[in-house]
């Protein structure tokens, strides 16, 4: 993987920097090697059904832990709170800890606002 796009803003002016990013569940890398015949499979096979449901909620499936390991070569351990999330897969905005997950971003969010300058 390259890097992060360069950010703009909505007049293509460069975007300023964020104060913090809420991120959850991200699916940064593949849990299976599998990926790395992609080039030769396509001309193979046309499609692969899905990982599965993403949601635990009765009827479903998780990924895999390979994206924590690039988040966190990306950023001092510092800049990382990870919360486990114990009652969801991975879309776990639709699922069991929603909830949860939407009064942490926005206490997150607050609490980064305030800090900013911005409340």
């Amino acid at each position: 993987m390259g890097g992060l796009p360069r950010r703009q803003g909505h007049d293509g002016e460069p975007a300023q920097a964020s104060r913090g990013l809420v991120l959850v569940n991200p699916s940064l890398a593949p849990d299976t090697k599998l990926f790395l015949l992609a080039p030769v499979l396509t001309h193979v096979i046309r499609s692969m059904p899905g990982t599965g449901s993403g949601i635990k909620k009765p009827g479903e499936y998780e990924l895999g832990p390979a994206s924590m390991p690039v988040l966190l070569s990306a950023l001092q351990e510092s800049q990382v709170t990870v919360i486990p999330l114990p009652d969801g897969y991975h879309v776990a905005t639709h699922d069991n800890d929603a909830q949860s997950i939407f009064e942490g971003s926005a206490r997150f969010v607050s609490d980064h606002a305030t800090a900013a300058g911005y409340r």
